[in-house]
């Protein structure tokens, strides 16, 4: 069993902040279905287990990578988790994709326009996914997709659905360009989604819930959606919301 280094453990937990990740294009993983995820990916580079077994295992599974077997109370060290399931690994970060490639994707794209909770942009990409997007665009202002939460609420599906950066107005133009319609789901103005038969490679904007979006009505290449709701009630979190139409759509 190898006794972690200070310098591993620094190094380990710099891929908390997202200007490191960038930099080392590398990110930060716990718990075994990340971790077996990015394995079958080809991204993980090193894995800690604690025990023996585990650690042999983990070696079969992932033979490319370093494995070490360590003890719970060094992999505490480097773990947010207060109950990691006894593996973290570190990977390369999965390639960028980049905002021209939303006119060649024949599947729905995805927009997170400033999303800052973390949670919320994984919980939006697991749910985007399910529903065939195949394609995630973030602007300034969203929560960065390769922190550990976000991560972890996606369930994996950021290590696979690819992601681009974009200001919203490049995203607008692109969508243009490509010919696809973005729908703006709107609390009170819009088409009922129920009534709308999108084309196959549509673009959704899903946004900040307390700001809202920066897309002002009418603007070109755009339509905006409503979900009708019961008198006097709350707004759906923007994931509800999305599940709710994207669900509906793919039917």
């Amino acid at each position: 069993m190898e006794r972690l280094s200070k310098a591993r453990v620094a190094a380990w937990r710099a891929l908390d902040d997202a200007a490191e990740r960038r930099t080392s294009g590398r990110i930060r993983l716990e718990g075994p279905h990340l971790v077996e995820e990015s394995a079958r990916l080809g991204l993980v580079e090193t894995i800690l287990a604690v025990g023996p077994v585990a650690a042999g295992e983990w070696a079969m599974k992932a033979p490319e990578a370093e494995v070490l077997e360590v003890s719970d109370d060094d992999l505490a060290r480097v773990v947010e988790q207060k109950t990691p399931a006894g593996v973290a690994a570190v990977a390369r970060r999965p390639d960028r994709a980049a905002i021209e490639d939303l006119g060649r994707v024949r599947a729905p794209v995805l927009v997170l326009e400033a999303v800052q909770d973390p949670g919320n942009v994984g919980t939006l990409v697991r749910t985007a996914a399910a529903f065939g997007v195949r394609m995630v665009v973030t602007t300034p202002g969203t929560a960065d997709p390769m922190g550990i939460r976000a991560l972890r609420a996606s369930a994996g599906a950021l290590l696979r659905v690819p992601v681009a950066e974009a200001t919203l107005d490049r995203v607008l133009e692109a969508a243009r360009a490509a010919s696809k319609l973005v729908w703006v789901p709107d609390v009170a103005a819009g088409d009922d989604y129920r009534a709308v038969k999108p084309a196959s490679d549509f673009v959704l904007l899903a946004s900040n819930e307390g700001a809202g979006t920066k897309v002002v009505p009418g603007a070109p290449g755009t339509r905006r959606v409503t979900i009708p709701m019961e008198r006097n009630t709350e707004s759906l979190n923007v994931g509800a919301a999305v599940a709710v139409i994207l669900a509906h759509w793919r039917r």
